[in-house]
């Protein structure tokens, strides 16, 4: 019993959380490149509040500089 209106509802089914788990992809990682950015320039600064916020808040502090 292949029915073609459900094959199709199943298709778009799929095709919709797909899209959507790969949108909250590039969602997230531009947000974790801002994390290290704003840790190492607290870093360089020598800001103890930024830095101390961010490993409080799980940042990883053995996280390797891109330069």
């Amino acid at each position: 019993m292949n029915d073609p209106m459900i094959n199709k509802i199943k298709w778009y089914l799929r095709f919709a959380s797909q899209a959507i788990v790969l949108a909250s992809l590039f969602v997230h990682f531009p947000a974790r490149a801002d994390l290290y950015e704003r840790f190492f320039v607290a870093v360089g600064l020598n800001d103890e509040k930024v830095v101390s916020t961010l490993l409080s808040r799980g940042f990883d502090p053995n996280t390797p500089n891109a330069r």
